[in-house]
């Protein structure tokens, strides 16, 4: 709704604080891609671009990297029935965008798949380690900062910590 009925232009022009100078990128959740032909919700899959660009709207550098449509891991019950391997896929995710990115946060279009990303760098992060500390957002929460909405009422709730993202906004 956001992209055919609003449009980015009309977004870019609603918001009061921009993301200018700050890189992101896409996690695009599963079932909004395939099977393409089946969901038609950015087609075709193989290239999405409708949440780049509502991300782009706001100010944003969105970067590509070489797991852009790798699912993140947590799809369906592939967590529950085989936890360690949804482990060992997400970590490869998130190496790949910490190798090859400069991204400050994540940004995606499924409120579980905020939870999951969110909660396994926790996970990864043992011993006291801050190795994975990569914010993610549902597009939304986003937006919703970029109109100057309270950060405690539309994102505060994350074990990764956003207040240096939401300070730069």
């Amino acid at each position: 709704m956001l992209y055919n009925e609003v449009g980015p232009d009309k977004i870019k022009d609603s918001i009061t604080k921009g993301l200018e100078g700050i890189s992101a990128v896409v996690q695009y959740p599963c079932p909004t891609l395939f099977p393409s032909e089946t969901v038609a919700f950015d087609a075709p899959s193989v290239k999405p671009h409708m949440l780049r660009e509502l991300i782009e709207a706001l100010g944003a550098n969105v970067e590509s990297y070489s797991r852009d449509l790798q699912c993140y891991g947590g799809a369906g019950g592939f967590t529950r029935t085989a936890l360690s391997d949804a482990i060992t896929f997400t970590k490869k995710k998130y190496d790949a965008i910490k190798k090859e990115t400069s991204a400050e946060f994540i940004v995606v279009s499924c409120i579980p798949c905020v939870m999951h990303l969110d909660e396994r760098q926790k996970g990864l992060n043992t011993g006291g380690s801050n190795t994975y500390s990569i914010p993610v957002f549902d597009y939304n929460q986003i937006l919703a900062l970029c109109i100057d909405l309270d950060p405690k009422e539309v994102a505060s709730i994350s074990f990764i910590l956003r207040d240096k993202l939401i300070e730069k906004i």
